[in-house]
């Protein structure tokens, strides 16, 4: 079981990041200092598709609801993102 203070969960990102930062990655050190390096954000579910790989495309009784993001929200999962890591990288989009 983790420590409370989340030392062993740091250890285990500290070990993992080691390859990306070792082979001189686009992604710096400092990006993996905290678990929340990279958030995808879905603000646009529209899809008329249906790939192999995405759940909309193939799981029988999945109901994909299409939608847009709200401002406000959007707004306020950005602000949480900064306030975890500065420097996350956040891509824009889902599936």
């Amino acid at each position: 079981m983790p420590n409370d203070d989340g030392s062993s969960l740091i250890a285990s990102y500290a070990e993992a990041m080691k390859p990306y930062v070792e082979a001189g990655g686009p992604i710096p050190a400092s990006a993996f200092l905290t678990r929340s390096w990279r958030y995808f954000v879905e603000i646009n579910s529209g899809c008329n598709l249906s790939c192999a790989m995405c759940a909309k495309g193939n799981k029988n009784g999945y109901e994909h609801v299409n939608g847009l993001m709200d401002m406000d929200l959007l707004n306020r999962v950005m602000d949480k993102e900064k306030s975890e890591n500065p420097n996350a990288i956040v891509m824009p989009y889902g599936n």
